[in-house]
């Protein structure tokens, strides 16, 4: 039996290919991750590691030096760029080889812990690799042995730098040397931030941030050096210089490799970082290495990226055990950080809302993801709400309150007033599994190659034909006569659609609390309130949700001469509360208008109507141009 085992090296485009033979004694080289800022911005990647390497580092013109600090120095392929060897001077002469190239890596490999996590503020990679082969990983503050260990989930922001990743318009990226130094923009401009998602547009996530994700392709780990890389996706036109011009990828320092004939890799050529991916299959997109942002909230940037939950090209990995652990760590993750966990963990803040200042005390984390002004509010430590825990919500009711908190929690939210049945009612209460939307998909398409999602299932499956008895003006015409007037506007109201890329978890005719009133057309109002609460907080998903109630109690609402203040005052209330400046506000007012035509021949007998129309004369023009 042999005494040693020859480990061998090779960069991806194979200028440089090294073996040494190393003492099996010495197996299996042991590897912590170092998360300082220094490596994530030497590499690009959010990780960096190096093992033992039993020769000096190789002479070869094919290798790029670089002094890393004045103790060490690093080595790049002066081509593809790959990482491969790492020189210490001092205190020992030390040589390490980066082990992302290695072959035959589960053999002769282990994991011990994370080094100078600290640095990340938020955890960064350390909290997706927890574990390995059921050890846990300790998590070094900064040098191992010699500093603190953090506890599981630390995290030194508490949420506070989040808020600032939120608020920021721009997002620096460098690599250490600075050769490469660049802005990133948000997917979108301020005004257009809480625009709907385009399915096409499968970069941008929720909250106006980018999506990124881990790949563990043969081509991005032979370029790299690592086995796992960190992607952000970014249109190409959100790139910036310093001055906030477009980025024109002709810095000194950017070298550029091309890996295949449709695919091209950017690094920097003096301190080798990953820079860029791109590829002419999608060219407005560009990859860029997340190692080199620089967020107040950490390494992970989570204000402006939105972490995929699944491996790209994990089936090319060829270090099986890493990404078994990493892939369970990955999951673990995400279900820590779903919303359950964050509650659990979350500090709490009070809110006084209404005329009566009622105390209603939340979670910090409600609002994360579903409302920046809220959030921001309650963990911006610059904002006067978030220093003392608690805001005042005068103008918001009590249970128009209590309905975005419903919505938080569950996708939905409860009428305070019972919602109008269909005439034809099903003997079951419980509403059928047509009748329930279905949540989001948990799995998303592979970013390289990306699809447009799946169209969502209409908001609401109720038999609308059937609802429209005994109003008068629903009668099928007779064979030869044409509709009237209204009967069309009915006809055109009843297809009514409100933004069917909003996936949400609404459910018709949910019962709500006895004790509070049943008036029909109350439910109404309630939803026009949640519309307005949605509109001014920013909260997209709820606005929608709020359309579509509104829309579905519209269409089950049976009017009668008694009910016709209710709607006036709805109609007061829409027009007082909205603005027709704001495009996002004109749709609770064509809904509310188309609906207010429909039923002219009812509303026009109410004596208050001629005044609403002669206070609010932009909605006398709508009606009359609508009519």
């Amino acid at each position: 039996m042999a005494d040693s085992t020859i480990i061998k090296t090779r960069c991806f485009c194979g200028a440089n290919e090294y073996s040494a033979s190393t003492s099996n004694s010495s197996l299996p080289l042991r590897r912590h991750f170092c998360h300082c800022n220094s490596c994530r911005h030497g590499s690009g990647l959010l990780q960096y590691t190096a093992v033992d390497w039993p020769s000096p580092v190789p002479d070869s013109n094919t290798l790029t030096k670089y002094a890393f600090s004045k103790n060490c120095d690093t080595y790049f392929c002066s081509t593809c760029g790959a990482h491969m060897f790492w020189h210490t001077h001092h205190p020992t002469d030390y040589v390490a080889v980066v082990p992302g190239l290695l072959e035959n890596p589960d053999s002769i490999l282990d994991i011990t812990s994370h080094i100078f996590v600290g640095d990340t503020i938020d955890g960064g990679f350390s909290d997706w690799l927890a574990s390995f082969e059921g050890r846990p990983l300790p998590k070094w503050e900064a040098e191992e042995e010699t500093s603190k260990v953090l506890a599981s989930g630390w995290n030194g922001s508490e949420g506070q730098d989040l808020a600032q990743d939120l608020a920021q318009d721009t997002l620096r990226a460098h690599c250490k040397c600075g050769g490469v130094d660049f802005l990133i923009k948000r997917p979108r401009e301020p005004e257009e931030a809480d625009k709907p998602l385009d399915p096409k547009e499968w970069w941008v996530r929720s909250k106006n941030r980018y999506l990124a994700s881990n790949c563990a392709c043969n081509s991005c780990r032979l370029t790299s050096g690592l086995e796992l890389v960190q992607w952000a996706y970014v249109p190409t036109p959100r790139l910036a210089n310093a001055s906030g011009e477009r980025y024109q990828f002709n810095c000194s320092t950017l070298k550029s490799f091309k890996s295949s004939e449709n695919v091209t890799r950017y690094h920097c050529g003096r301190c080798g970082a990953t820079i860029f991916y791109w590829s002419d299959s999608r060219p407005q997109v560009i990859d860029v290495a997340a190692g080199l942002l620089e967020a107040p909230s950490g390494a992970r940037a989570e204000g402006w990226l939105d972490w995929r939950m699944k491996i790209s090209y994990e089936g090319d990995a060829t270090h099986g055990r890493l990404l078994k652990a990493f892939k369970e760590g990955l999951e673990d993750w995400g279900k820590r950080n779903g919303k359950t966990y964050r509650v659990l963990r979350s500090p709490t803040f009070r809110f006084f809302v209404g005329k009566d200042r009622t105390c209603l005390t939340v979670p910090k984390c409600l609002a994360k993801d579903l409302s920046d002004p809220l959030h921001a509010m309650m963990n911006n430590e610059h904002m006067e709400e978030a220093r003392e825990g608690r805001a005042n919500l005068e103008d918001v009711e009590e249970s128009t309150f209590v309905g975005f908190c419903e919505f938080a929690y569950t996708g939905d939210y409860r009428s305070r007033m019972k919602d109008p049945k269909p005439e034809v009612q099903s003997n079951n209460d419980a509403p059928s599994e047509e009748d329930v939307v279905p949540e989001k998909a948990a799995a998303e398409e592979e970013p390289m190659a990306a699809e447009p999602e799946p169209a969502p299932e209409p908001a609401f499956d109720v038999p609308i034909e059937d609802t429209w008895g005994g109003w008068g003006h629903n009668k099928k015409a007779k064979k030869g006569q044409k509709k009237s007037n209204t009967e069309h506007l009915w006809d055109d109201f009843k297809l009514l659609t409100f933004d069917d890329s909003v996936r949400t978890n609404e459910q018709p005719a949910l019962n709500s609390d006895p004790s509070i009133s049943h008036t029909p057309t109350a439910s109404l109002l309630y939803h026009a309130k949640m519309y307005v609460f949605a509109q001014k907080y920013l909260i997209h998903n709820l606005r929608i949700l709020a359309l579509r109630h509104l829309h579905g109690c519209q269409q089950n609402l049976a009017l009668t001469k008694r009910d016709t203040g209710d709607i006036l005052e709805i109609l007061e209330f829409t027009y007082t509360n909205t603005d027709r400046a704001q495009s996002n506000d004109d749709d609770l007012r064509k809904l509310i208008v188309h609906y207010a035509v429909c039923e002219a021949k009812i509303l026009k007998r109410d004596p208050d109507l001629r005044g609403l129309l002669e206070e609010y004369g932009e909605l006398a023009c709508d009606l009359f141009y609508k009519s």
